[in-house]
């Protein structure tokens, strides 16, 4: 589900959706299609378990991967998609494939093992809000004077207040 598709109707084929917005009925259904699709993937595919591991439900970045290459899988091989779908998901997936292995690689988890993220933890007090607000407001302002600038420039044909001209 999505967060504008109804409750009693699925999102339509490949539709993306955001897994922090999921009610736990719409979580359920998800999870358990995309076992289904995984481990069809990995035996269709033949795919090795450095790139996806048994542990990748355990990993946030791994499911937003599979769920995406789920999603394309559904909308280019939809009935009504073009004939040449097929052949731009298999790109997508060897894409997707490539950043699966570095995640998992990054991960260190194997077929025999499962290791917990390292998860960053960022500053978020009030210092952290000041500094990045204040520099936030300086980026936009530094974009309004440039813009303002390229508009005189425009207007009257020359790059700088002294007079020089283009």
């Amino acid at each position: 589900m999505t967060e504008t598709s109804s409750p009693m109707q699925p999102p339509p084929p490949g539709q993306p959706f955001k897994w922090d917005k999921l009610s736990a009925d719409d979580a359920h259904e998800q999870w358990h299609r995309l076992r289904t699709w995984v481990h069809w993937w990995v035996r269709t595919y033949g795919v090795a378990p450095s790139v996806i591991g048994p542990c990748w439900f355990k990993h946030a970045r791994i499911v937003e991967e599979v769920s995406a290459l789920e999603r394309a899988h559904e909308a280019f091989f939809d009935p009504a998609a073009p004939g040449s779908s097929p052949v731009m998901w298999h790109r997508e997936m060897e894409l997707c494939t490539s950043r699966l292995r570095t995640h998992m690689n990054n991960l260190g988890c194997s077929l025999a093992s499962h290791q917990a993220e390292r998860l960053v933890v960022w500053p978020t007090g009030r210092a952290y809000l000041e500094e990045s607000t204040e520099w936030f407001e300086a980026n936009v302002d530094h974009r309004e004077e440039a813009a303002e600038q390229a508009a005189i420039t425009a207007v009257i044909g020359v790059d700088d207040p002294t007079g020089v001209t283009k």
